[in-house]
């Protein structure tokens, strides 16, 4: 364990702390970026996606009480409520007569999907508690330090709890202009160099009046069409961060498929860029060191991933050693006893392939073994 005097005490941040300093530098840089998944939303009362299903099978019961039926994988589920819900609203709207033309009639059950959804997701959120819960989140004014010094933020979940952090004064003090965007479209020009929140499965704010997204990736169908969609070429902003960015998944369990071949293809693109995933432990739960180190390979080999077995108390520590200022850092690093900078040497025969292995490792300082023009005989 760390000295009494160190503010971080977990021994795995303090093993991790190689990796923390090439992650400070690439902040610097801005290009570090948080991926953010739905683990982080356990602790802002928010609903997994689980209890997400089962919130929408109980406000459809009265209208169709066959939904409660419906068993299965979430993303299956999912798909087969909107089915029901879509018959059934189908002929309300109908009967109403409001509606003559069949793509308004189509947009209408689309909205009022999103509508439920939304009722479902912010059930137990109260816009009076909202600070309350932030403030009670285990590490949510670390991650939004880091996210307020970081390009651009992944967050696979609707929600809006992240712009809700940056607008707060106190956590990212701003003048004059909105502290971050938002977006949901790989299409969409960035009009910030700091706080962009891109959300690829769509955007879902608490309050109804703000501008949201028009589809939401909520169902085995709409996952497949993105996943068909990732391998025809799109989503390049996913793609972008984990090529050109060092990135650290946090809330992630690994099982998006979508994901999973957007890790492999970069892993494939740029061989010696690597991110990083936080694998949440319970506070009670305990891994052995051989599989760890069989999880931590795996990762690895297939996906650039380098894997940290963190509980909650230890996120919190690992990002706030990434986002202090450099001379707390220093001081800190001093107290442990720990490096700040950590130097390889690549050597080798002339013509061996040194300079484009050194190509590859974007996400480190690299110094070029030719400061001057190379030799023409070279």
């Amino acid at each position: 364990m760390a000295s009494a005097e160190s503010k971080f005490q977990s021994g795995e941040v303090i093993s991790a702390w190689k990796y923390i300093c090439q992650l400070r530098v690439q902040l610097l840089k801005n290009k570090a970026s948080l991926v953010l998944g739905a683990g982080i939303s356990w602790d802002l009362k928010l609903p997994l996606w689980e209890r997400l299903i089962e919130k929408i099978k109980q406000a459809m019961q009265l209208k169709a009480p066959e939904s409660l039926l419906v068993s299965g994988a979430p993303g299956k589920a999912a798909l087969v409520l909107f089915e029901i819900f879509h018959s059934y609203k189908k002929c309300e709207i109908l009967e109403g007569g409001l509606y003559a033309n069949a793509n308004l009639v189509e947009r209408k059950i689309l909205s009022d999907w999103r509508e439920l959804i939304h009722e479902a997701l912010y059930s137990e959120t109260k816009e009076v508690d909202r600070r309350a819960t932030i403030d009670n989140h285990p590490y949510f004014e670390e991650m939004i330090n880091f996210i307020k010094q970081s390009e651009l933020t992944v967050n696979y979940n609707f929600d809006d709890y992240v712009e809700f952090g940056l607008s707060r004064a106190d956590l990212n003090p701003t003048k004059h202009e909105r502290p971050y965007q938002t977006v949901w479209s790989q299409h969409a020009q960035f009009t910030k160099d700091k706080c962009v929140v891109y959300h690829p499965n769509g955007f879902l704010p608490v309050d109804k009046k703000k501008f949201q997204s028009e589809n939401l990736i909520f169902s085995d169908g709409a996952f497949a069409d993105q996943l068909l969609d990732g391998i025809g070429g799109g989503l390049s902003t996913l793609l972008h961060v984990l090529t050109k960015k060092t990135s650290i998944l946090l809330g992630h369990s690994l099982t998006d498929s979508t994901l999973l071949h957007l890790l492999r293809k970069a892993a494939t693109i740029s061989p010696g860029n690597y991110n990083y995933f936080i694998r949440f432990m319970g506070d009670d739960e305990v891994l052995d060191a051989q599989s760890r180190a069989a999880v931590f390979e795996a990762n690895f080999n297939n996906y650039n991933l380098i894997t940290l077995f963190f509980k909650s108390s230890d996120i919190r520590e690992f990002l706030l050693a990434i986002t202090i200022p450099d001379d707390e850092f220093l001081r800190e690093s001093d107290i442990l006893g720990l490096q700040t900078k950590y130097c390889y040497y690549m050597v080798g025969s002339i013509g061996i392939g040194k300079s484009t292995v050194l190509s590859q490792f974007g996400n480190l300082t690299t110094l070029d073994e030719w400061f001057d023009e190379r030799p023409s005989d070279m």
